[in-house]
């Protein structure tokens, strides 16, 4: 940006979703050897990674483990605990690792997710730790749904609640959010673990990832 001779600089601020004023200073990045610099935005790239422990491969429990679904943060702790903590050869001090005390890991832009080409089943990302249900209460009783993974259905007539047909259907085995299937690979602009919700359709699927 260029400025009048003689004027002290002023730093451009912006308003952000954590703030009702231009308070908030635009930050530039030094490009290597070249005496200018470019914006820091979400595409201008990082010197460090947002994760600084061992991105290890996780096996996605699935729903009735827990009689719900997962944040990819819990799963990422289970397995360092599990992995490291609990190893002999780090509880003995032979190997050290950083104590995982994090209560989220965020990302600079997302997370890339590669399935196992070993899987037997698709793992699904999701926005919420439980299935979408109605039906549990004593008013929709004669339409609960069964099972574990399924919340395949929608009430779309609300006069007529326990009226089979006032429900949209999706299937008995329905799973919420978007599947990848063995090998294939998944982008999610979504910076915390903690918002990310996976479950296989399968036992023992495992699920590589990466923060970026």
């Amino acid at each position: 940006m260029s400025k009048d001779t003689g004027v002290a600089p002023t730093f451009p601020h912006v308003a952000t979703n954590k703030n009702s004023s231009a308070s908030t200073p635009l930050r530039g990045v030094a490009n290597i050897d070249s005496p200018t610099a470019r914006l820091e935005v979400t595409d201008t790239g990082r010197e460090v990674w947002a994760y600084d422990l061992p991105c290890i491969p996780l096996i996605v429990p699935q729903y009735a483990d827990f009689n719900r679904i997962l944040s990819l943060f819990e799963v990422i702790k289970r397995h360092h605990v599990d992995t490291f903590d609990s190893d002999a050869q780090y509880q003995t001090g032979q190997l050290s690792v950083e104590s995982f005390d994090a209560t989220d890991i965020l990302a600079h832009k997302g997370f890339q997710f590669k399935a196992n080409p070993a899987n037997t089943g698709d793992i699904y990302f999701a926005t919420l730790p439980r299935p979408y249900q109605i039906g549990n209460s004593t008013t929709y009783s004669s339409n609960s749904i069964g099972g574990t993974t399924q919340g395949s259905r929608i009430l779309k007539d609300v006069s007529a609640p326990t009226n089979t047909a006032s429900y949209l259907t999706f299937g008995g085995t329905a799973y919420p959010g978007i599947p990848i299937s063995p090998s294939e690979s998944f982008f999610v602009e979504m910076t915390r673990a903690s918002e990310i919700y996976v479950i296989p359709t399968a036992s023992n699927c495992k699920l590589h990832w990466m923060p970026v």
